[in-house]
């Protein structure tokens, strides 16, 4: 079937693997659709670029695929796998579709067991610039890709070959990176010896023209380049200085090809200026702003592919000289009040060791503050010993409680005992603090100007560092005091302070002073009527799709509307206004009933779309709505208490009674004094294929015309007669940019975030498309999308 399979759906999509594939696929212009057990920032981005994902595994999620591909933890008695399996759709796990992925492509697969994300990445970077538009997929953002997976259209697919459940054997590649091979993985590798054999077959796979290119300085790498030049193969190694591969008898038998010789430290950029040497000759110079040695050795191998390549050497070092780095790969978050906060995805004693080693050269004059979240307990315990050793280089640490990823909660084995197993070692202060909140207001009352904290996991812990340099730009201008009836009916799920681009589809978004998130219509009314009563500012959030987020974020409380819960009729459907329009439409196919296929992939939520009478391929909400459940404020306020139960104040109104006209209605013209609880929706059965055939066709337009990408969707309202995204593009204002906002030129009323676009970077782009389209034909566009929060001080 290969990767044009029509309908390719993921189980897991939410992890770093299977979201990159997603997007590639995506690009190839596949159906795309996937699930995941929770909401995260990965999966809302994914809505947000037209992938229909949905929170909870269920078997209806498989309609309509043709291919599925789920995550190393999804188990065989996961719902959706025995679906398929009952309906005999393919499953597969990411090992056994990159061959299908990778098919007809040459492949520079980058393996090991530290450095391969950022490796890969240079080499993406550095085969970009060098204009052959590789493939590639990467196990973090691109700081400047701005993304972790392309399907390009040049002949090379660059990417991260994963050791864990033995991934990277689904690869056969041309050119094979290995940048050390040290034991991790316990739960999937229990000894040294099963990973060293795991790498050995990856080599094997390496087509018989393929070459090998491995880190000398590493011990475990260069046991791995021995046995493969003993199997025949083509093999060479890259590293600092003039480390040897000896025979047993001592004398040299093989010399590293490509050597990076004449570090010198350059304290304004951060990393290392040097020399890279092929068979001792002079070939480049590089200066990287990255730091560490490390990094000299990812970029020599960035180098050593170049070259294997036939592409020019200066051309490469000077994207390199470029090269700012992946996301949680030592990213620094921000500087607040002279406190610089850096994150960084380290989560192996090697990594911690070379990481710290970096910022301790980069900011001698600090005192280093390091936060460790450790990662699995088949890990920590098995490398207990070494990790004890690894933080000389922090003057403080700190230790979270462990993040159990895939694992259970082992209860005999604690952060506490790591935090004792450093402290053992000689550290004069290491803490263990707990939750990850306590975390944070333990380092607001303790950094100090002049101090560096790097945030240390490869799991949830970097909220802290978005936290720390949120309450240290003291942007927390609303507080609730403990007595306040939101937080004695909810407790500690009110949060403080919470960056909102990982709730918005645009990725954008300060913070929000004070946050909750509502489960059901009852919370929702809960929550609306205590707010209503104490006068307290709100906002409600679904999937935030059409919504622009100050920068300075929004002050008040954000309701995130999580109330999903869908009920189906003969011809009805009941659904709370938190559930996604697209979950609503697949799960009406399943149950064969039609009249909401125009809403397949429309990625916001069912309370928004009944305000704005959301619509697509002649659908639309004034079409689908038979009543919604209403919440009104002036019937809280008059009822008197905020102790009634406030779902019983809620109205029905009858579709007629929203006043609907193209993308609005009565409720959006008078904001803040009602909410959508839930509706009932009109369907009428019809057989399943004669549906998910209709989907099928608007999920396709759909994806032919509406690009990929961090975007709100259409930014203006269509004018009388006219399109917006026509009068956009007769401007010539395609493809023209503000930062890292861009108007697609793809779709001309999409503006994309290219990575780390701001609020005033997609403000400025949309007034300056408002004037251009004004003065050439007298039109001024109206928004589609809403601007919430703190403007006062914007441009």
């Amino acid at each position: 079937m290969g990767i044009m399979a029509n309908h390719i759906h993921f189980i897991g999509i939410g992890g770093s693997g299977l979201s990159a594939i997603a997007r590639l696929l995506l690009e190839n212009g596949c159906i795309v659709s996937g699930s995941d057990r929770q909401k995260s920032p990965v999966t809302e981005a994914l809505q947000g670029e037209g992938i229909d994902v949905m929170i909870g595994h269920r078997a209806e999620n498989i309609l309509g695929a043709d291919l599925i591909v789920r995550s190393s933890a999804v188990t065989e008695q996961n719902p959706e796998v025995q679906a398929a399996y009952q309906a005999g759709i393919p499953v597969y796990k990411r090992a056994d579709f990159l061959k299908t992925l990778t098919e007809g492509k040459t492949v520079v697969a980058i393996a090991g067991t530290h450095g391969k994300t950022t490796t890969t990445a240079m080499v993406a970077w550095t085969l970009s610039v060098l204009n052959q538009d590789p493939s590639f997929i990467i196990g973090g953002i691109s700081a400047n890709l701005g993304t972790n997976a392309k399907a390009g259209t040049g002949s090379l697919f660059v990417i991260e070959a994963d050791e864990y459940d033995r991934m990277f054997l689904g690869l056969d590649s041309t050119i094979s990176v290995v940048t050390n091979v040290e034991h991790d993985h316990p739960d999937c590798y229990p000894t040294p010896n099963d990973y060293l054999q795991a790498f050995l077959e990856f080599v094997k796979r390496q087509i018989p023209e393929g070459v090998l290119l491995v880190c000398g300085d590493d011990p475990g790498a260069l046991h791995l380049l021995a046995d493969t030049l003993k199997m025949g193969k083509n093999a060479i190694s890259y590293g600092i200085g003039d480390h040897l591969l000896l025979d047993t008898t001592g004398e040299p038998e093989f010399q590293h090809t490509y050597q990076a010789q004449n570090l010198v430290f350059d304290a304004k950029r951060g990393g290392y200026c040097f020399d890279v040497m092929r068979d001792q000759k002079w070939m480049a110079s590089v200066n990287l702003q990255v730091p560490g040695e490390h990094n000299v050795r990812n970029a020599m191998a960035a180098m050593a592919v170049a070259d294997i390549l036939h592409l020019p050497l200066d051309k490469a070092a000077q994207a390199l000289n470029e090269f700012r780095g992946s996301s949680r790969r030592f990213e620094i978050c921000g500087t607040v009040s002279g406190i610089t906060v850096i994150d960084d995805y380290a989560h192996h004693p090697t990594e911690i060791r070379a990481t710290l080693a970096a910022a301790r050269q980069r900011y001698m004059r600090g005192e280093i503050w390091a936060v460790w979240q450790p990662h699995t307990y088949s890990r920590t315990q098995t490398l207990f010993e070494h990790f004890g050793k690894a933080f000389k280089d922090a003057d403080h640490v700190l230790v979270t409680d462990i993040y159990a990823a895939r694992e259970p909660i082992q209860p005999d084995f604690s952060a506490r005992m790591l935090a004792a197993g450093i402290k053992q070692n000689g550290h004069p202060d290491v803490q263990y603090i707990g939750s990850l909140d306590q975390n944070v207001q333990f380092l607001l009352q303790h950094l100090k100007p002049g101090d560096v904290l790097l945030v240390l996991s490869a799991g949830d812990a970097d909220k802290i560092s978005s936290e720390v340099l949120d309450g240290l730009r003291g942007s927390r201008r609303w507080v609730l005091h403990s007595d306040h009836p939101l937080i004695e009916a909810f407790g500690e799920r009110v949060q403080f302070n919470i960056p909102l681009a990982r709730y918005t589809s645009a990725r954008i978004g300060g913070p929000a002073d004070i946050l909750l998130t509502v489960q059901s219509a009852y919370e929702l009314a809960q929550a609306a009527a205590i707010l209503w009563q104490s006068q307290t500012r709100f906002v409600i959030l679904g999937s935030a799709s059409n919504v622009l987020v100050s920068d300075a974020g929004v002050r008040g409380v954000v309701i995130i509307n999580q109330a999903e819960k869908i009920q189906f009729g003969l011809d009805f459907i009941l659904a709370e206004s938190g559930a996604s329009l697209g979950m609503i439409a697949r799960q009406a196919a399943a149950h064969g009933l039609s009249g909401l296929e125009w809403a397949a992939g429309i990625p916001g939520t069912l309370g928004g779309a009944v305000i704005g009478n959301a619509g697509a391929h002649d659908g639309d909400m004034a079409g689908s709505l038979l009543m919604a459940e209403i919440l009104q404020q002036d019937m809280v306020i008059r009822s008197g208490t905020i102790k009634a139960d406030a779902l019983s104040l809620s109205e029905t109104w009858e579709m007629k009674r929203l006043e609907y006209s193209y993308r609005s209605s009565v409720l959006k013209e008078n904001p803040g004094r009602a909410i959508v609880l839930a509706t009932r929706l009109r369907v009428q059965a019809r057989p399943v294929e004669e549906i998910q055939t209709k989907m099928d066709g608007f999920l396709a337009q759909r994806k032919r015309t509406q690009p990929p990408g961090a975007s709100m969707g259409s930014i203006f309202k269509n004018p009388d007669g006219d399109y917006a995204g026509r009068l956009i593009e007769s401007c010539g204002l395609k493809g023209v940019r503000v930062g890292n906002a861009e108007i697609s030129p793809i779709h001309a009323n999409f503006f994309i975030n290219h990575g780390n676009a701001t609020a005033n970077d997609f403000w400025a782009l949309i007034k300056r498309t408002q004037c251009t389209v004004a003065e050439k034909f007298g039109i001024r566009l109206v928004l589609e999308i809403e601007r919430i929060g703190d403007w006062q001080n914007a441009a």
